[in-house]
């Protein structure tokens, strides 16, 4: 593992405020939306990508840390990171609607 790696690892989780001060997410459509530069690339758009490293889950990276959106989803809309697993109930990883999670 790089330095630069094992740095990124020990950078603290986005917290709920943050996650909201950069994306916005519509719980209808499960989609992700940059407010401002949060993965240091995009200040508008639609946020994330199927990641093939982690199974074709969509992923979003927030400062510099990656996360799946399924999990970011749960942290925008209760405010506190799932207590475990957290995955999508008809089995598409890429439908991330918050009836879904």
């Amino acid at each position: 593992m790089t330095d630069e790696k094992r740095l990124l690892a020990f950078r603290p989780l986005v917290t709920a405020e943050r996650l909201r001060e950069v994306l916005s997410y519509d719980p209808e459509t499960g989609t992700f939306t940059w407010r401002v530069s949060g993965g240091g690339r995009r200040t508008s758009g639609v946020a994330g990508h199927h990641d093939r490293a982690w199974k074709g889950y969509v992923c979003i990276a927030v400062d510099g840390r990656k996360y799946r959106a399924q999990r970011l989803a749960f942290l925008y809309m209760t405010g506190d990171w799932p207590p475990a697993q957290i995955d999508h109930i008809n089995g598409d990883t890429s439908d991330n609607r918050w009836a879904n999670l």
